[in-house]
């Protein structure tokens, strides 16, 4: 993916609940493949998880984790320290 189009995909943490959520936004003109996602601040032992998934353009994914996650479930267990203020974020890795 060429770096102006990298800057098309937004990904985005929202930490303050159960479940968290981490949104992937495709804003480019083709479609991706989302292949992992995980946290910046201090990842977990077993990030980045991997996911596989195929995203259309203009087109947007949630993945959620914590103990109340039901879609897109990257793990049962809280990822994120909302403690850590702008340190904390999520990370995707996406190819065309």
């Amino acid at each position: 993916m060429r770096p102006a189009e990298a800057a098309r995909v937004n990904v985005t943490a929202r930490c303050g609940g159960n479940p968290e959520k981490v949104i992937v936004e495709n804003n480019t003109r083709h479609r991706i493949k989302v292949k992992t996602v995980g946290s910046i601040y201090r990842p977990r032992s077993n990030e980045p998880f991997h996911v596989g998934r195929t995203l259309r353009r203009g087109r947007t994914i949630t993945f959620e984790s914590g103990p109340a996650a039901d879609r897109n479930v990257l793990t049962h267990q809280y990822v994120f320290n909302s403690d850590v203020g702008s340190k904390v974020g999520a990370r995707g890795c996406a190819h065309p």
